[in-house]
């Protein structure tokens, strides 16, 4: 089968599972009730919207932070392309690796939920859940170090025009990117759970912002490997600021699902 075609199905399947998801979840909604007061979808479709929104608002600009030095190399370069193409070796990699971190984040967040609803104390789940996670970082960071190159130059030695040495140096500041990506999905995840809406989302527009302001001026001096430097303090900024905000929570000693900012 044509590459173009394998492409085109995968959109269409992809848009496929999106449509039949959404039929099922406007199915479902009027035979959702209940008389809980605890019950984030009460009685309208313009409910359930608003009880979104914050929601959207965090992943547009968790995206849009992540993903905005891939525009702004096409932008300000006149070897745009060639250098996205550098910059998305490393992030096939990162993109199969976020995918184990995703899964952690998808379990963590029906937890914390039940731990905050109980008020019961989140220490001994965010530690089992931290050693996970670095353990995953560690092996990843072995790995990078010692059989990296090996493997870039097996995946990508036969580019045409490619610096093989600046190609491997983008990649690994991409893959790194992984670190503090991982452990986001802990302590974002918590947050989440317990209803910090209003903090994450400042803190991703300032994350987005600075992202932007940052890339402005590295990507034309440096380029593919400026702005992979930058994505990883962008994503450091972001974590900390997460780190900042459960331990704040914490030493608080209150899990209460009514504190909930949207």
């Amino acid at each position: 089968m044509p590459q173009g075609l394998l492409l085109y199905v995968f959109l269409g399947v992809q848009t496929m599972g999106f449509a039949i998801a959404i039929i099922i979840t406007l199915w479902q909604i009027p035979f959702f009730n209940s008389d809980s007061e605890e019950l984030v979808f009460k009685n309208s479709f313009k409910t359930i919207l608003k009880s979104c929104l914050p929601f959207t608002f965090l992943a547009f600009f968790m995206a849009a932070y992540a993903r905005l030095d891939v525009v702004l190399l096409n932008l300000l370069l006149k070897e745009g392309n060639f250098q996205i193409g550098i910059y998305a070796q490393g992030f096939r990699i990162l993109d199969a690796l976020n995918i184990f971190a995703a899964l952690i984040g998808t379990m963590l967040l029906p937890i914390f939920t039940h731990i905050i609803s109980q008020k019961n104390n989140p220490m001994m789940i965010i530690k089992s859940s931290l050693m996970v996670i670095i353990s995953s970082t560690v092996l990843l960071l072995l790995g990078l170090h010692f059989f990296g190159e090996y493997f870039y130059l097996k995946l990508y030695s036969t580019a045409s025009g490619l610096d093989l040495n600046y190609g491997f140096q983008v990649f690994k500041f991409v893959v790194i990117i992984y670190v503090p990506m991982s452990l986001i999905y802990i302590f974002g995840t918590y947050l989440t759970a317990l209803g910090k809406m209003n903090y994450l989302i400042a803190l991703a527009i300032f994350c987005f912002l600075l992202n932007l302001g940052l890339n402005l001026y590295v990507i034309p001096q440096f380029k593919a490997l400026g702005a992979a430097k930058i994505a990883n303090v962008t994503q450091w900024v972001f974590l900390l600021g997460c780190i900042y905000k459960t331990i704040l929570q914490l030493k608080k000693g209150v899990h209460n699902e009514n504190e909930i900012d949207l």
